[in-house]
């Protein structure tokens, strides 16, 4: 994982559609939960080569689903 910033990001789902968060960065891994359109996410950081963004532990959803993450005060 790649470390951000110390202020509280955010991502939005941009998806028009319910994404699957997943528990490793890839298409085959277990699904975790599923996230609705517009759903808030906290931002913790991205896999190597930034194509999915960690969303918490052991929680990955695929980087062109979501908005770019924003400074949250």
């Amino acid at each position: 994982v790649v470390p951000t910033s110390t202020c509280i990001l955010e991502i939005r789902v941009i998806s028009n559609q319910r994404v699957n968060i997943r528990s490793e960065p890839n298409t085959s891994s277990k699904i975790a939960r599923g996230v609705d359109p517009g759903k808030k996410l906290f931002f913790v950081g991205y896999n190597k080569d930034k194509t999915w963004i960690q969303v918490g532990q052991n929680e990955w959803v695929f980087a062109q689903l979501v908005g770019v993450p924003e400074c949250s005060r």
